[in-house]
């Protein structure tokens, strides 16, 4: 006789191999994320924008691999699952626990909760958990949205880096805060987006963490800021040739 919790619905009296067919039916992964919920939110995301993507050779194929990239919109998270062909999990900030649709999102894809009062640990245990799954971990070291242009860099995402030696690709993104402007409620509807990827970046073997935290991190604010810089020059050459 086993007893799981599935959210607020307690399942009971049930085999092993009764709770595998209804975790299956349902969609529910070997690591406790719910599938369809990300099979159709990559699907959406794909129909609403339009994505254009550069250099997506610097993506791993496979393997643990850390993504960071500018935040100037909510439609940010929507251009990189759109871009990256492999299932892909995202760091979020607490305050998005607030409203019930993005709860539920980050719930049932076992997004790794940052806030912003000291060092949360409960979210590098997470996040590592992620990356030893293979998975691709999307992160935003501006540590929340910044439409108004970059902001410096908080050292999370350097140091998890550090702290666990897989690649960081960095990415810039371009045309999400046309495609879902701040302060609004709901997207807009579908823009152009350019995502331009580089070369990884990867911790200097050999040097102290907190020094190899720093120069990482200085790194990959350097890698973003040109990538989004050439992102928007691409999405304006675009949209002067039409």
């Amino acid at each position: 006789m086993i007893r799981r919790g599935v959210g607020r619905v307690t399942v009971s009296s049930m085999t092993e191999a009764e709770w595998g067919r209804f975790r299956h039916l349902w969609g529910w992964g070997d690591d406790g994320t719910v599938e369809w919920v990300w099979r159709w939110g990559r699907r959406l995301s794909r129909l609403w924008v339009r994505i254009h993507v550069v250099g997506l050779e610097h993506v791993p194929a496979n393997g643990p691999t850390l993504v960071v990239a500018n935040h100037r919109s909510h439609a940010d998270i929507a251009a990189l699952v759109a871009a990256i062909p492999r299932r892909v999990t995202f760091a979020a900030t607490a305050d998005l626990l607030g409203f019930p649709v993005t709860r539920f999102i980050l719930e049932t894809q076992g997004c790794p909760i940052v806030r912003h009062a000291g060092t949360d640990r409960a979210a590098l245990v997470q996040s590592q958990r992620i990356l030893n799954l293979g998975r691709v971990l999307i992160l935003f070291p501006e540590g929340g949205l910044a439409p108004d242009g970059p902001r410096p860099f908080e050292e999370g995402a350097a140091y998890l880096a550090v702290r666990s030696g897989v690649p960081v690709v960095p990415a810039g993104i371009a045309g999400t805060r046309d495609a879902w402007r701040h302060k609004t409620w709901w997207p807009i509807r579908s823009r152009q987006v350019v995502v331009a990827f580089g070369p990884a970046r990867t911790p200097v073997p050999g040097m102290a963490r907190r020094a190899a935290t720093r120069q990482l991190n200085r790194e990959l604010e350097t890698d973003v800021g040109q990538l989004e810089d050439l992102a928007t020059r691409i999405r304006t050459r675009a949209r002067r040739g039409r």
